[in-house]
């Protein structure tokens, strides 16, 4: 992304399918981006970690604020943006009947 250093977990080009069924990645394209909520994700407000500190003194409610934020600038760029949180998708590899990926893959 211009004038940032950030960068997706993946990218589909520009209209090429992706995994929702008979839909492209769209005009400029779409971006995946893996959360991990240590290191710099953070967690949402109904999380009960989320007024306190990682583990390198960061506050989760600034990694959280500073994700969303990422999410808009992608967003703002064109590309369609689609999130995965670790913590979903642990749940759903840990359950007793695992969903498939595409079911904790969410489009911001």
């Amino acid at each position: 992304m211009p004038g940032r250093k950030i960068r997706p977990d993946d990218f589909i080009p520009p209209g090429q399918p992706i995994h929702l069924p008979g839909q492209t990645s769209g005009a400029k394209g779409a971006v995946y981006l893996f959360h991990g909520e240590e290191w710099h994700g953070g967690w949402p407000k109904d999380h009960p970690k989320y007024g306190g500190i990682n583990l390198h003194n960061v506050p989760y409610d600034t990694l959280f604020k500073l994700t969303l934020e990422v999410h808009e600038l992608y967003k703002k760029e064109g590309y369609r943006v689609f999130v995965v949180w670790r913590l979903h998708y642990v749940t759903a590899c840990r359950a007793k009947a695992p969903v498939h990926i595409r079911n904790v893959i969410k489009e911001v």
